[in-house]
């Protein structure tokens, strides 16, 4: 099922099944969809609320294994937090250029938080939806950008 969301970085197109998010995409133009009352419409409410900071719906990764492993060490980087791409490229045995594109092609943004992920400098990089949104987000969950998530 496809439904949109109204969020403060504009309308979200959400396709899901039963509790798994397929693709989140940005959409900057009017949409005919209404919001569907679903878990994880609700749990996008509740993030952009700041009253989530973890969710629960499951994200539909890929089966690519490199693309999986990089999306599975996203979902572990805690809310507030931010990760380097070269630390992200270490753990899953890759190079941070490759880390990049892969999550530059991240089909369910916010639930898997490639926002998390920042250069080394502290500079936050660029992102799918735009550089604002992920500001945005990353000012959300008041991550301290200079700061890079450790383990």
């Amino acid at each position: 099922m496809e439904t949109c969301i109204h969020t403060p970085i504009g309308r979200l197109l959400v396709d899901y099944t039963e509790g798994v998010v397929e693709r989140i995409r940005f959409s900057d133009t009017p949409v005919d969809y209404i919001e569907a009352n679903s878990k994880v419409i609700h749990e996008l409410r509740a993030y952009f609320a700041g009253k989530l900071t973890q969710f629960t719906v499951k994200p539909k990764l890929p089966t690519n294994p490199l693309h999986r492993k990089v999306y599975e060490v996203l979902l572990q980087i805690p809310y507030g937090k931010t990760c380097s791409y070269s630390e992200v490229a270490q753990l899953v045995g890759s190079s941070p250029r490759g880390v990049a594109r892969i999550i530059a092609c991240n089909p369910i943004p916010i639930v898997i938080p490639c926002h998390r992920v920042i250069y080394k400098t502290g500079n936050i990089g660029g992102y799918s939806g735009g550089v604002w949104r992920k500001r945005f987000l990353l000012e959300l969950e008041s991550t301290t950008l200079n700061l890079p998530y450790r383990r």
